[in-house]
Parts: C-alpha cells; sequence; structure tokens
C-alpha cells in the first residue's frame, strides 16, 4: 500500500479513498470488516503518532479523520522528537486502534491490544521485521501501511548531490578551507596553456611547483 503518512490510512487493500468520508465505505468494499462495526470502530477510533508531534502535525492528521476520531501523541521530554519511549506511549497505547509513526519502542506492541492498523513512515519494513514486529502483525491480524515511494524524488537529489561532490572534491575543499589552507586556480598544464614561451622562461619551477 502507498500513501503520504495519514493518507494511508485511506488506502486500504488498492482502493483509493481520498477523503475521511469516503473511509468507510473503501474499507467495506475491501472487506475489512462488516459495514454497521465498521463505521462504529472508524468514527471513534483512537489514533496514536508514536513520537512527539507537533501541533501543526497533530492537526494535520485530524483533519484527515471523522471530526470523532481521536489523535494523541507522545508527550515528554526527548532527545530525538521522533524516537519515543515506551512510558511516553504506554498510557495511549492500551487501547489505540491505530499507530503512525518513524520508530517502534520495545514492548509497546505487546500493550496495544486494540492495535488494527499500522501506519510505518518509511519507504521499505525491514526493521519492523528484525525486531518481529511483522510477525507479530499476521498472528493478530493488524494491517500495515508504509510509505513506499513517498522519497523517491528525495534520494534522487541526494544521489546527485554525492556524485557532484565527489566530481569536485568537495570534501577535500572544505578540509583545505578549515585548516586556513588555499588552493590556487592555476596548475603547471594550465599555466603552459595561458603563457606563452618567454613568459613562461620567467617562471622558476618553485612558482611552478607552488601555482599548482
Amino acid at each position: 500500500m502507498r500513501g503520504n503518512g495519514v493518507g494511508t490510512l485511506f488506502k486500504l487493500t488498492e482502493l483509493h479513498c481520498s477523503s475521511a468520508q469516503q473511509l468507510g465505505r473503501c474499507a467495506i468494499l475491501a472487506g475489512w470488516v462488516p459495514h454497521e462495526r465498521l463505521l462504529r470502530r472508524i468514527i471513534t477510533m483512537k489514533v496514536l503518532c508514536i513520537w512527539h508531534a507537533t501541533d501543526s502535525e497533530l492537526r494535520q492528521v485530524r483533519n484527515s479523520l471523522p471530526q470523532a476520531a481521536e489523535v494523541v501523541a507522545a508527550r515528554g521530554e526527548y532527545f530525538s522528537r521522533f524516537e519515543a519511549t515506551y512510558s511516553d506511549l504506554a498510557s495511549h497505547a492500551i487501547d489505540a486502534e491505530v499507530f503512525i509513526g518513524f520508530a517502534l519502542p520495545k514492548g509497546i506492541l505487546e500493550i496495544a491490544e486494540k492495535l488494527k492498523f499500522f501506519c510505518w513512515l518509511h519507504s521499505g519494513c525491514d526493521d519492523l521485521d528484525h525486531i518481529g514486529a511483522l510477525s507479530h502483525f499476521r498472528q493478530r491480524g493488524i494491517k500495515l501501511a508504509n510509505i513506499r515511494g513517498a522519497n523517491a524524488v528525495a534520494v534522487a537529489e541526494q544521489a546527485l548531490m554525492f556524485a557532484l561532490a565527489l566530481a569536485k572534491k568537495t570534501v577535500f575543499k572544505h578540509q583545505v578551507a578549515q585548516e586556513g589552507r588555499r588552493l590556487s586556480p592555476c596548475t603547471p598544464t594550465s599555466i603552459a596553456r595561458l603563457c606563452s614561451p618567454a613568459e613562461l622562461l620567467e617562471l622558476s619551477a618553485s612558482e611552478v611547483s607552488e601555482a599548482a
């Protein structure tokens, strides 16, 4: 399944639900749960953002869901706001039906008895497999969505940036600048091309070497 974070909530199987009003219809067609149970679950569902979400991010999530849906997030001090601890999430995780996040603290899935949908804000799910989360999802019937392809443009731009940096010796030049040294734009070859034979004779070997 593909999506843009919160938008993955509207993409069950291969159906694309572009609004909160269409979510129930899409899930019914996908055979997720029977009609009445589905509508009751979606309208009253609790969504837990498993990172220290800003007010702006929480509003974005809420605006993508039915008004009655409850959206909560980790609270407390943190080293990285994208990585919440077990204690930050435990009180909400026990009755949340949806998790959305970038990192999953150890032990949090085991207490999430009502979890039905997990939205992983990464393009790949290898990390979830390494910690046993995929097996847990299969055993409990929890739906999983990632954001495959969401970072394609950014990754391509970064690859081009590294290629140009390598071609232009950016790291080497940065180190030279930090050391207070100066690289001359002239080399013996460029000097030979620009100067006449008479002018070349005036340059000493040391000057040519220094220019290099």
